[in-house]
């Protein structure tokens, strides 16, 4: 279960970091910059990828989780 609760908080980890240098790269966009919009619009599409990505993960180790210890209880 240690395993597990250190895979899980390396995914948030790395989720809650990645974020943080998107938005940097975010604050530090001219935004009258038509190509820097572009590239914002990108970033943001990326965290909230990496954001359902990291969710979905999390669920099914929950998910695998509680059917191996309901197989175990059984």
């Amino acid at each position: 279960m240690a395993d597990l609760n250190h895979v899980v908080a390396g995914l948030l980890n790395r989720n809650d970091t990645s974020i943080e240098q998107w938005q940097r790269k975010i604050a530090e966009t001219n935004p009258s910059d038509p190509q820097a919009q572009i590239q914002v619009q990108d970033y943001s599409r990326k965290m909230v990828a990496i954001t359902e990505f990291t969710s979905s993960i999390i669920k099914m180790l929950r998910d695998l989780v509680r059917s191996i210890i309901s197989k175990i209880s059984a």
